[in-house]
């Protein structure tokens, strides 16, 4: 009889968790504006002995929450604010933030608050390694400028001023006054002087001094604005040039400064063309007619585009012979400015183009002979150029990395056509290949081992880091981290000993002991330790290992879990969160996240154990969801995987309808914790999820040379037709959901298959042809798409026309047998408005069951709140009347014509029976 009654009460439980599950509200539009979001790297830091930290539980429309709380005890304290800053004093005692216009000082770990009412703005300066000032004004006293020193409690007022700019370390600040006066004050003397009478155009820059900077302003009794330059040492303010010197040839004005050099020599700044055009005309009204000329270096549209765009170009000015040196001109563009990334170095990086085109550059790199690049040194000093590298001349494909080493000693670059890191010894010219005896492959390329044609195939992953001193650089491949000697001289070492390629995990520098995060350089502190992330490609586990500089070997694992700590890898979308160091003290904040549980802070020590911080769990009020790595044979026995969403209250007895999303891969992201919005392009997977439908996100992979279509078939069908084989899935009831790339998936699949009972695109594209030789909205070709990029045909339209055709939906529109819903927009600068009335147009002619949808002011990605909550209504009743046979709304069954534009929406049911 016990046992019974043990059953009955086993059984009662069950039924009333069930219950429980079945009454919690549905994820939608309700909740889209009050969703709470927590991120690691947004608003969150941690005082300088890890005792305290501070967070923003952000709302997404409205106000947010602030919080402060000790990481040894309970105190705690909050406050509903509009996104604030929140700062720690360097010697952990108080925490400085602003509400309302009251300025807050706070005591950490007690009660104690400061205010100081009506304040307009603040600055926290911080001073060394325990020294704060704090720079604030008064509304009622909007001209006094008061500086208070934190430690020593002591106060001082400045008054008739206007503007403020501290240096970038807190030691020194340039004070604006309202009678036009310039003054430099050093914090550690108790009066500023007077440096400058006159009115500043632009923000100062600072010399390495912090003492001296340089600026662009009109002098009192001058009208023309120019170039100064404060040198402390000195103490004299020197004009050092304005429209009227004579090298600038009163063809220029001077519009900022932008850096000073190391040695305090060179003054780098900003000089704007002015804009002359003559007429030459026979007529004395020129008719305004676009000529478009094959030997246009640029299309006429982009031209147009760009005609009234300002042409700006950086100088140096060469303080000891009051010499100008262009760095910029046409013809001439920066690829990598040396002066702001090393400015003790005396040549830049500059990217030579023929025609100067930026732009062109980037569509038309692969044919276009006017636009091929030549990356060359410029000497600040005379102007002259100096070619790199043989392998750097007129090359066709763009580098992504090319830079100076923090010192200056060396350039490197990596040369996508010889697939190898190259290094220049600046003091010898003399260059080297830096990867020649690494077996690996530097870009993304191929990841998974599924020969994939990538969307960017000439990218590489990139530079971890440099070592202090030029000493050395850390790189990536897509698995391992190696250390690489900038001479050449030494043997290049894998630091994680191909550990990542042979367990399929992708290590990346977690954190460096000591980083200097502004430069990407290790510190030289004693300690070469190195702290990875690893990422498991397999299983989309993610972890932390512990490595070491100058040894190759076994990197030690520290854990790997089901959630993300660190983030995704780089290439994949969904950003990364690095770990927050205390200061002094070895104690590391980290955020974990799943599909299940929102992301949260944790503290740790040793990245073994970790401790909660905070309890951020909207999803639990709500029918949540959760995710599955679905593993599965394409129709080319390619393994493939992807991500199956659920609802929380899955029934495995019941048939569920399925919904296809698809932007080439997603599988990494299984642990990615998806927040409810409405995105304005795709469908909101929690949403529908919530409602009770399936979402599956498969990976696409592209064969080489096959376009897109092909790749999308292969994968979204085969996988379409594994689900199908699942007893609670509704295989009379699936649909697809794509945008961009994804759209013209979307137009490719349902001229291709008749599997799906509803299918809706967004920005979607359907003509290979005419896209292949538009000028959209930037007036660019969208040519080298195709040739060299995401459309994967590698191959011009008279080369291999087949793929073309093959890749254009709109040949095939007769074909369709799904329920189509697409939007496209008239400002889409991406995908011509012309892709999606085309492809509307088609099969409304041949009677098929279409709807399309413009946003008025919307672009590529529906940006308007309202807008995009709208489209999403419209695709859940479109798939809820095909995919669950609710009813109609108005819009599907009897339109919304043009007269009732912005008056009547058609979002009613339609309840009288009447077929879409």
């Amino acid at each position: 009889m016990k046992r019974k009654w043990q059953l009955i009460l086993l059984v009662g439980l069950c039924f009333g968790y069930q219950f429980t599950l079945a009454q919690k509200p549905l994820v939608g539009s309700n909740v889209y504006d009050k969703w709470p979001k927590l991120e690691l790297n947004d608003g969150t830091s941690i005082s300088n002995n890890g005792k305290f930290m501070t967070y923003l539980l952000q709302g997404k429309e409205g106000m947010s929450t602030r919080v402060v709380q000790s990481l040894v005890t309970d105190w705690r304290v909050q406050w509903r604010e509009k996104q604030t800053n929140c700062e720690f004093s360097q010697d952990n005692r108080k925490y400085i933030f602003m509400r309302h216009d009251s300025l807050c000082l706070g005591t950490l770990g007690g009660p104690e608050v400061l205010y100081i009412l009506g304040v307009s703005r603040f600055n926290l300066l911080k001073r060394g390694i325990s020294e704060d000032w704090l720079i604030y004004n008064l509304k009622t006293k909007p001209d006094e400028l008061i500086f208070r020193d934190l430690q020593r409690g002591s106060q001082q007022i400045f008054a008739n001023t206007q503007n403020y700019w501290p240096s970038n370390n807190g030691k020194s600040v340039v004070i604006q006054t309202k009678d036009e006066q310039i003054k430099l004050l050093i914090l550690e003397q108790p009066e500023p002087k007077r440096v400058w009478f006159g009115k500043l155009s632009t923000d100062p820059v600072w010399a390495a001094d912090e003492t001296s900077f340089a600026f662009t302003g009109i002098a009192q009794g001058d009208s023309v604005n120019a170039l100064y330059y404060y040198q402390s040492k000195s103490n004299i303010t020197s004009k050092l040039l304005d429209q009227r010197f004579a090298r600038l040839e009163n063809n220029y004005d001077i519009i900022r400064a932008n850096a000073i050099s190391k040695d305090g020599n060179s003054v780098f700044f900003t000089a704007r063309e002015k804009t002359k055009i003559a007429q030459i005309s026979r007529n004395a009204k020129p008719v305004s007619v676009d000529l478009y000329s094959y030997k246009d270096a640029r299309l006429q549209s982009e031209q147009l585009r760009t005609a009234k765009q300002l042409s700006d170009y950086k100088v140096v000015f060469q303080i000891a012979d009051q010499r100008i040196v262009w760095i910029e001109k046409k013809g001439i563009r920066i690829w990598a400015y040396g002066s702001e990334i090393n400015t003790n170095a005396d040549d830049v990086l500059v990217d030579k183009i023929d025609d100067g085109s930026m732009a062109a550059g980037q569509d038309e790199w692969n044919w276009n002979t006017h636009v091929k690049h030549s990356i060359e040194l410029l000497d600040i000093k005379d102007g002259q150029s100096h070619q790199l590298s043989p392998t750097l001349e007129h090359i066709k494909v763009p580098l992504y990395i090319c830079q100076f080493s923090p010192n200056g000693k060396y350039v490197l670059w990596y040369d996508p056509l010889n697939k190898n890191y190259f290094c220049c010894d600046m003091s010898t010219y003399k260059v080297h290949n830096l990867t020649a005896s690494i077996s690996t492959n530097w870009s993304t390329y191929d990841i998974g081992g599924y020969n994939d044609e990538p969307a960017d195939q000439f990218r590489p992953v990139g530079i971890a880091a440099f070592l202090p001193n030029d000493k050395g650089v850390l790189l990536y491949d897509l698995h391992d981290v190696y250390q690489i000697d900038l001479t050449g001289q030494k043997a290049p070492l894998c630091l994680t000993n191909y550990e990542g390629k042979r367990r399929h995990l992708s290590f990346r520098l977690a954190m460096y002991n000591g980083s200097d995060n502004a430069r990407n350089v290790i510190k030289e502190n004693g300690n070469e330790s190195l702290l990875l992330n690893a990422f498991d490609l397999k299983t989309k586990m993610d972890g932390f290992y512990h490595s070491r500089l100058g040894a190759q070997r076994q990197p030690q694992r520290l854990t790997i879990q089901p959630y993300l700590l660190d983030g995704l890898p780089e290439y994949e979308v969904g950003g990364v969160n690095k770990p927050i160091k205390a200061r002094d003290s070895n104690i590391y904040i980290v955020q974990h996240q799943s599909a299940t549980e929102a992301p949260n802070l944790f503290s740790t020590t040793d990245f073994k154990s970790f401790k909660p911080l905070t309890d951020n769990a909207p999803q639990k009020a709500y029918n949540w969801l959760t995710s599955e790595l679905i593993t599965w044979k394409t129709f080319n026995r390619t393994i493939s995987q992807g991500i199956l969403y659920k609802p929380e209250n899955f029934d495995p007895k019941k048939k569920y309808p399925v919904i296809f999303y698809y932007y080439e891969k997603y599988s990494n992201s299984l642990n990615r914790f998806l927040e409810p919005e409405a995105n304005g392009a795709t469908i909101d997977i929690p949403t529908f999820v919530s409602k009770g439908y399936l979402v599956f996100v498969p990976d696409i992979h592209y064969p080489l040379n096959t376009g897109q279509g092909y790749g999308c078939y292969n994968s979204v069908v085969s996988a379409a037709k594994y689900l199908s084989k699942m007893p609670w899935v509704d295989a009379k009831h699936m649909g697809i959901n794509g945008h961009s790339r994804g759209g013209f998936e979307t137009d490719y699949l349902i001229t291709h298959t008749n599997i799906f009972a509803a299918a809706v695109a967004g920005a979607g594209y359907c003509d290979a042809i005419s896209l292949y030789t538009h000028s959209g909205v930037d007036g660019r070709s969208g040519g080298q798409q195709y040739e060299v990029g995401h459309q994967r045909i590698g191959a011009t339209l008279w080369q291999n026309p087949r793929l073309y055709l093959e890749n254009s939906p709109i040949l095939k529109a007769d074909k369709v047998s799904t329920p189509f819903l697409m939007m496209n927009n008239k400002l889409d600068d991406n995908i011509p408005f012309t892709q999606g009335i085309e492809f509307f147009s088609s099969l409304r002619r041949l009677r098929k069951k279409a709807w399309m949808l413009q946003y008025d002011g919307q672009g590529h990605v529906i940006l308007d709140k309202a807008a995009a909550w709208d489209f999403e209504i419209r695709m859940e009743q479109f798939f809820d009347h095909y995919l669950k046979g609710a009813p109609p709304p108005l819009w599907m069954t009897r339109g919304v014509s043009a007269k009732l534009k912005g008056i009547d929406d058609g979002l009613a049911l339609d309840t009288s029976g009447q077929i879409p």
